[in-house]
């Protein structure tokens, strides 16, 4: 007897929790997996009677095709295979799978790193105008140093153009002064 390996489609919003044997599968929202077609249809019809009663209608509705057909997928990779070998090729079709989101995963992160070195690099480059700055403010303070030295002349200038009679003696005061 032969049997067809297919890709179940978790294609609602929710997670579905589907029983076979007593034993809980889940199901994330979009979550798609490789199992043999009898196993497929059956988390299908349990997935299209959950959601066709969600949205009021029985589950015998005309619309069921659509839900069903929306479960599983044939996929190009699956295959005819003996029912001895199916739960095995869903298993390494699974992994594959598991594998290549993986390697997703792994090149978000890749490229999430890069975004972040990128954030550091620029920065960094701030940082380093920000010294800049800095490097031409002590320019400033060159400027603000010949001011003050402009600003002494000025002052020995004036001192120089007060006559001596205005200006303030240094000392006692002479007894004849007070």
């Amino acid at each position: 007897m032969s049997n067809a390996i297919v890709m179940f489609v978790n294609w609602t919003g929710d997670e579905f929790i589907g029983k076979w044997d007593g034993k809980e599968q889940k199901f994330k929202p979009g979550e798609t997996r490789y199992m043999e077609a009898w196993k497929a249809n059956h988390y299908a019809k349990h997935l299209t009677d959950r959601e066709l009663q969600k949205i009021g209608k029985l589950t015998t509705d005309q619309d069921r095709q659509k839900f069903l057909d929306k479960c599983v997928v044939l996929d190009e990779q699956v295959a005819e295979v003996d029912e001895s070998v199916a739960e095995e090729e869903a298993l390494n079709l699974e992994m594959k799978k598991e594998k290549e989101e993986k390697e997703k995963d792994v090149v978000i992160e890749v490229e999430e790193s890069k975004e972040v070195e990128e954030v550091l690099e620029e920065e960094l480059k701030e940082k380093e105008e920000e010294k800049v700055e800095v490097v031409e403010e002590d320019s400033d303070e060159e400027e603000f140093e010949e001011l003050e030295e402009k600003e002494e002349e000025v002052v020995e200038e004036v001192k120089e153009e007060v006559p001596a009679e205005e200006k303030p003696k240094r000392g006692r005061p002479r007894k004849e002064e007070k």
